[in-house]
């Protein structure tokens, strides 16, 4: 339906003609107007089977893409794309051209003019009511166009809204995952999986770790720093693989991820044409040396707020290192750019032996869990590719599948993931910037939103409790103006009952200030062994709650903690360890914790006795 209405045409005959069609687009378009290109030599035909086409641009203000083109019919040269929201929402004029990749090297087009007219409807025209319009509305957009309308966008209103159901737009799938910060897919059924990543794409990948795999007939994923497989000389020491053995490799089912450019560490490296050579410029280069890269595995583990930014508007996802106890297994609600790996051969230390590495595939199994190893089979001795090897037998006799990065994914990545900051896990559960959404829908997605006293009381109610997701990109005024969560307490809208806390990400330090007659007192770090006295246990007996109620039970903290705790704002955090209880808020007024149980079903609901733990944050 509509076709020809959104589709432009235009023929790319022999590399060095020019590109004279006038082509245009509208920055309001969401998936709507698409660009075909036929390539053709001299007037003739050619099939380009193994090709890739991509659009490059640069706008005025220097946004840069490279957006890959689907194939249609490789036989004939014809390519289609979509335009992307990034490049649309830069007016005025684009300089763009199309860039041929294959297995004989690259050939770009001369560049031509795409214009962005100003759309005169936009997202900030229609009042929002919650956090999801902006998305319904993007979704609005592309079904709008499809033949089964109807019944495609009430499927899609349900699961933004009700998230109990999976995503299945096809056209979302294949067209928006690349360069928007926009990811969505559809999920498989959830069932254990395991994934080899090796890193830094040495020669002994191909000498070493090329048989152990290929003998059991399951991939590995290598991720490839992009200066080193062009020919430049690593700077670790290594021989890395020749480009050649990379292509055999991934010929044999093997996938390659972006090790970044020139395997920098990123942890201080800030500024934006530093993180895009390393981010964006590796992504070109191995394009054009004939991988299809989609995922990003950070070297050293390493990140910081533009990096992050960087990688996921060009990368589907970005996997770190591993944890302390080197066991984590990533999950459903795992992030697409938070996945963690367990060292196996080396960077391991205690935890690296077949006993240990036996348990955490056991672990996966039992959690129905995501296993991700992290090799460096030049940096461990010879012996211990035989625990590499052991390890893939003990997999497999578990039945356990073996699978590369993109196709793990596919069961555990997110169903809708843009920018980090606003999710659908493969679960059906909605993370976006705020946990809880005012009256009016706003979002405290910015320091200066979250100091606002204004701001907090005209768009929440007394009584609620705010989770807020900072994401790097927006963690600027934050506590060490790092990533993490801030919960603001709305206890009542009283000077001296509002406060926050702020638990960073990754490193858990936990930070604390307080509203009261001269504005916010200061960020206040916590130790835990500070806090750790301040902590009692009790337990709230079962009840009922009937439908659409409000049940209020109080608990006198007098008795337990004595007259300190009186202090109404003192920062504190609450947990239940068993509690059947789905949605509850609480606050202290004068040594009685008040906790609210809401039931906003038809029916009766029993909420069974529950242990609960209390933490005074000071």
């Amino acid at each position: 339906m509509l076709e020809n209405f959104r589709t432009q045409k235009i023929i790319w005959d022999s590399a060095n003609k020019k590109i004279f069609e006038k082509i245009e687009a509208n920055s309001g378009d969401s998936n709507g107007r698409k660009l075909v290109v036929q390539v053709i030599n001299q007037g003739v035909t050619e099939g380009l089977s193994g090709t890739t086409l991509s659009l490059g641009w640069k706008s005025r203000n220097g946004a840069k893409g490279l957006d890959a083109f689907d194939v249609v019919d490789a036989s004939k040269g014809i390519f289609e794309i979509y335009y992307t929201t990034e490049m649309l929402s830069n007016i005025g004029n684009i300089e763009a051209s199309l860039i041929l990749i294959n297995s004989t090297g690259r050939i770009e087009s001369s560049t031509f003019t795409i214009s962005v007219r100003p759309s005169t409807v936009d997202d900030e025209s229609v009042e929002s009511e919650n956090s999801f319009t902006a998305l319904t509305e993007a979704l609005v957009k592309v079904n709008d166009l499809e033949a089964n309308y109807a019944p495609r966008l009430n499927e899609v209103t349900a699961q933004l809204v009700q998230t109990d159901k999976s995503v299945s737009n096809d056209r979302l799938t294949q067209n928006l995952n690349s360069g928007t910060g926009l990811s969505v897919g559809v999920k498989k059924t959830q069932r254990p999986l395991i994934t080899f990543i090796d890193d830094d794409g040495a020669v002994e990948v191909y000498t070493r770790l090329k048989p152990i795999f290929e003998s059991r007939g399951v991939p590995c994923t290598i991720a490839i720093v992009s200066d080193w497989a062009d020919g430049k000389e690593s700077t670790n020491g290594t021989i890395p693989m020749p480009k050649e053995q990379i292509l055999e490799l991934k010929n044999l089912g093997w996938e390659v991820a972006s090790h970044s450019k020139t395997h920098a560490r990123m942890q201080e490296i800030t500024d934006e044409k530093s993180v895009n050579a390393e981010v964006i410029e590796s992504k070109e280069k191995l394009l054009e040396l004939g991988f299809d890269v989609k995922n990003y595995v950070r070297p050293y583990g390493q990140t910081n707020p533009v990096l992050e930014q960087a990688i996921t508007r060009y990368y589907k996802t970005s996997v770190s290192t591993n944890n302390n106890d080197n066991d984590e297994v990533n999950n459903l609600s795992t992030s697409n750019y938070s996945l963690r790996r367990v060292a196996l051969g080396s960077y391991g230390g205690n935890n690296d032996s077949l006993a240990h590495h036996k348990a955490v595939i056991d672990k996966a199994i039992a959690e129905n869990g995501w296993l991700i190893f992290m090799t460096h089979v030049w940096a461990h001795p010879i012996e211990n590719d035989q625990l590499i090897a052991d390890v893939l037998d003990y997999a497999i006799s578990k039945n356990v599948e073996i699978v590369n990065l993109d196709d793990g994914l596919e069961v555990f990545g997110d169903k809708i993931n843009i920018n980090d900051s606003f999710r659908i896990t493969a679960e059906n559960r909605f993370v976006s910037d705020n946990f809880v959404i005012g009256r009016k829908g706003s979002l405290i997605d910015s320091a200066s939103k979250a100091s606002d006293i204004s701001f907090l009381l005209n768009n929440y109610n007394s009584g609620e409790v705010v989770y807020s997701i900072f994401s790097f990109a927006k963690a600027t005024g934050m506590p060490e103006n790092w990533a993490g969560v801030l919960t603001t307490f709305l206890e009542t809208t009283e000077t001296g009952y509002i406060y926050q806390t702020y638990r960073t990400h990754g490193t858990g330090k936990l930070f604390s200030r307080a509203y009261g007659s001269t504005g916010w007192t200061v960020w206040a770090e916590h130790s835990y062994e500070k806090v750790e006295n301040n902590k009692t246990t009790f337990i709230i007996p079962s009840f009922a709650v009937e439908a659409n109620e409000v049940k209020t039970v109080t608990v006198d903290l007098t008795n337990i903690l004595g007259t300190a705790s009186k202090t109404a704002q003192r920062p504190y955090v609450l947990t239940n360890r068993n509690s059947t209880a789905k949605m509850w808020s609480s606050y202290i007024r004068t040594g009685i914790l008040n906790i609210h149980f809401y039931n906003h079903t038809e029916s009766s609901v029993i909420i069974g006795a529950s242990d609960w733990d209390i933490l005074f944050l000071d």
